[in-house]
C-alpha cells in the first residue's frame, strides 16, 4: 500500500500534482484546521475519478500553526506508515519546517512536482521507489472538477460538438461579413429575430423591410449585410423590393446561429485555438455549475457561462468575449471566473472587437493591472489568433 502525504494548499493544483504523477493507493491531506471543507471533500474523488485514477483519500486537521504539533503528527504517520512519501509540492512554511527537521534523523522520501516544467523533481530516498508518470495534461472538465464545480454537459447558445468542416467553413464566411458590420450586426439580429417562415419550408423567411422593436421604436432590416451574407453562400434567394424582405438560409444550424448576436466572436476564438494545435482540449460557451451539487430544483443551480475555455498542458484560459462597449465590470467578470473556476495558474483573456487601446486607454490600464490579457480580435487572421492566444497560454500568469 502506497500513501502519499499531501500538505493542504491554497492553490487546488498543488494538491493533485504528486499524486497524479505516483499514482499512490492512499493520499493522506493534512490542513489546518477549517480549511478543507465539504466542497472539496466531494470534488477531489470526482476530479481523480475523471483523470482514472481512485486513490482512497483521507483528510486529516492538524495545529497548521503550531510547529511541535506538525512535527508529532508528521512523526506518528511516519511510524505508522511503511511505504510513504510526503509531497512538497504545497504547503505551509510550518509544514515544510517539521518535515525538514524530521529528516535530520529519520530517513524521509520527499517529491516535489514542478508546475513550469510539468515534471517531478526527486529529493530523497525516491529513486526506484515510485515510477513517475510525466506529461500530465488536464482537460476542462478536469479543470473545472478540481476547482470543485462541475461542467454540465449542456452548453449555452452553441454546443462545440456540431462544429463539423462544412459549418466552420460557413462560419468563417458569417466571420468575414461580421466583421465590416460588427457594429450594427446587434441590430440586424434583431431584425432576424422577427422575421418568421413562410409556407412550408421553414428555411424560406418573409418579413417587412421594417419592424417593431418595441411599441415607439422601428429596426430596418440592413441590405447590405444581407448581400453580403448571400455573397458568401449562407443565405439564397434574396429578394428585397415592395418594402418586403424574403430569402432562404442555407440550413437550419445557420438559421439558428444568425439569429444569436453575440456567437460569431466567440466561434472565432473557439476556431482560432482548434486551428493552433497547441490546446488539448476547447469548449465554447460552456455552462458551470460553481457549487459542485447537482440541484433537484433548476431554480437552485448556480451557474455561469464561460464564452471560451481552453486548457494547454495544466493551463486553463478564460476567454470572454465582448462584441459591444468593454468596460471595468467586463475585466471584473472574467478575473473573477478565471480565478474561482481556474485558480492561480488561470489566464485571463478578453477579446473584443473593439479598438479598445485607441478608444478606451483607461480600460487598457485597468486591464494591466488585474492581469486581463487584451485581444482586439476585428482585424486578425484566424493563425494570427491562434497564434497570440498559444503565446497568453505560455506566458507567467499576473499577480
Amino acid at each position: 500500500m502506497k500513501t502519499l502525504v499531501e500538505f493542504w494548499d491554497e492553490n487546488p493544483m498543488n494538491n493533485v500534482y504528486g499524486a497524479l504523477a505516483c499514482s499512490p493507493d492512499r493520499v493522506l491531506y493534512l490542513s489546518s484546521s477549517g480549511r478543507i471543507r465539504n466542497r472539496h471533500k466531494r470534488s477531489l474523488p470526482r476530479f481523480f475519478s475523471g483523470m482514472g485514477r481512485h486513490p482512497e483519500l483521507i483528510f486529516r486537521e492538524v495545529a497548521g500553526t503550531n510547529l511541535d504539533r506538525v512535527s508529532l503528527v508528521l512523526e506518528e504517520i511516519l511510524d505508522k506508515e511503511e511505504n510513504i512519501c510526503f509531497d512538497l509540492t504545497g504547503g505551509s512554511e510550518v509544514a515544510m519546517a517539521a518535515l525538514g527537521q524530521l529528516s535530520i534523523r529519520r530517513e524521509i522520501s520527499m517529491i516535489r512536482f514542478n508546475p513550469e516544467t510539468g515534471k517531478i523533481e526527486l529529493f530523497q530516498n525516491c529513486s526506484g521507489f515510485w515510477r513517475p508518470k510525466q506529461d500530465l495534461q488536464f482537460c476542462c472538465r478536469d479543470i473545472v472538477n478540481l476547482m470543485g464545480g462541475i461542467l454540465l454537459d449542456g452548453h449555452g447558445h452553441f454546443d462545440g460538438r456540431d462544429m463539423d468542416e462544412e459549418l466552420k467553413a460557413d462560419s468563417l464566411k458569417v466571420w468575414s461579413v461580421y466583421r465590416n458590420y460588427y457594429r450594427q450586426w446587434s441590430t440586424q439580429v434583431f431584425y432576424l429575430q422577427k422575421m418568421s417562415a413562410a409556407g412550408q419550408d421553414p428555411l424560406l423567411v418573409r418579413a417587412p423591410g421594417i419592424v417593431h422593436r418595441d411599441a415607439y421604436n422601428m429596426v430596418a432590416c440592413n441590405e447590405n449585410i444581407l448581400k453580403d451574407l448571400e455573397r458568401a453562400g449562407v443565405l439564397s434567394q434574396l429578394d428585397v423590393r415592395d418594402k418586403q424582405v424574403c430569402f432562404r438560409y442555407k440550413n437550419r444550424k445557420l438559421k439558428e446561429m444568425l439569429a444569436i448576436a453575440g456567437i460569431w466572436l466567440e466561434i472565432y476564438c473557439f476556431l482560432a485555438a482548434k486551428e493552433s494545435g497547441v490546446f488539448q482540449d476547447a469548449q465554447i460557451s460552456a455552462l458551470i455549475n460553481w457549487d459542485g451539487k447537482i440541484h433537484v430544483k433548476e431554480s437552485e443551480e448556480v451557474h455561469n457561462e464561460i464564452d471560451v475555455l481552453l486548457v494547454r498542458g495544466l493551463t486553463p484560459v478564460f476567454i470572454s468575449c465582448k462584441s459591444g462597449a468593454v468596460n471595468a465590470s467586463s475585466l471584473y467578470e472574467i478575473s473573477v471566473l478565471a480565478r474561482e473556476l481556474g485558480g492561480v495558474n488561470a489566464r485571463k483573456v478578453l477579446a473584443t472587437t473593439m479598438p479598445l487601446h485607441s478608444n478606451a486607454p483607461n480600460v487598457v490600464s485597468r486591464a494591466r493591472q488585474m492581469g486581463v490579457e487584451l485581444v482586439e480580435v476585428q482585424a486578425m487572421s484566424l493563425a494570427e489568433l491562434g497564434k497570440r492566444l498559444a503565446e497568453i497560454s505560455e506566458s507567467r500568469p499576473a499577480d
